[in-house]
C-alpha cells in the first residue's frame, strides 16, 4: 500500500483539512485509489456510478472527527486508474449488481449486522421500492428518509446534497449500543 500526505483544497470546503492518498492494487492489476482523513473507527464511503470520491468529500469531512474515513475512487474516476481493455458496461460494480442480485433478495436476511437504509423522500419511486424490500428483510434494519432530499442527499452541497444531515444520521447510528 502507498500513501502520501497531500492538502484537500477543494473550493466547497470551509476549512481546508489534511487528508492522506494512497493506493491499492485491484484484482486484476488496477490500481485503486482513496483519500484517507479524520482519526477513529473506520468508515469507507463508496460513491455512486457518476460520481467520484470528491463528490462525496464534504460528507467525509463532517464524519472525519470521529471516524477515520476512506474515500476510494473506483476505477476510471478520480485516482483510480483507467478501465481494463475489456472493459464494457455489462461489466460494470453497478450493473452488474443489479444482474447479479436480481430474485436474491433473500440472501440478505441472513445479515446479522445492525444496518442503516437511509433514503430521500424526493428519491425515485423504484429506490424507494427497493428500500421497502430491504427494510422487510434485513433483520436488523433501521431506514431513515431525510423529507426533501433526493438520492444525492449525502453528496455535496453544491450537487444538492445535505452531507451534514446524513452525518448526522450516520454518527447516531454507529453511536447506538
Amino acid at each position: 500500500m502507498k500513501t502520501k500526505t497531500s492538502v484537500n483544497n477543494q473550493s466547497t470546503a470551509t476549512a481546508r483539512e489534511h487528508s492522506t492518498t494512497g493506493s491499492v492494487p485491484s484484482q486484476d492489476g488496477t490500481t485503486i485509489s482513496y483519500r484517507q482523513l479524520g482519526h477513529g473507527p473506520g468508515v469507507v464511503l463508496l460513491h455512486g456510478a457518476m460520481e467520484s470520491a470528491q463528490s462525496h468529500m464534504q460528507l467525509a469531512e463532517a464524519l472525519a472527527d470521529t471516524f477515520t474515513v476512506y474515500v476510494p475512487d473506483r476505477r476510471g474516476r478520480g485516482l483510480s486508474g483507467p478501465y481494463g481493455k475489456d472493459y464494457s458496461i455489462q461489466k460494470d460494480y453497478d450493473g452488474q449488481l443489479v444482474v447479479e442480485m436480481s430474485e436474491k433478495l433473500e440472501n440478505f436476511r441472513a445479515i446479522r449486522a445492525e444496518v442503516l437504509l437511509l433514503g430521500g423522500s424526493k428519491s425515485p419511486t423504484y429506490l424507494k421500492v427497493a428500500l421497502d424490500a430491504l427494510e422487510k428483510v434485513f433483520p436488523h434494519a433501521k431506514r431513515i428518509e431525510f423529507p426533501g432530499l433526493n438520492h444525492g442527499a449525502s453528496g455535496n452541497t453544491e450537487r444538492g446534497g445535505q452531507p451534514e444531515r446524513v452525518a448526522q444520521e450516520l454518527r447516531r447510528f454507529f453511536a447506538e449500543p
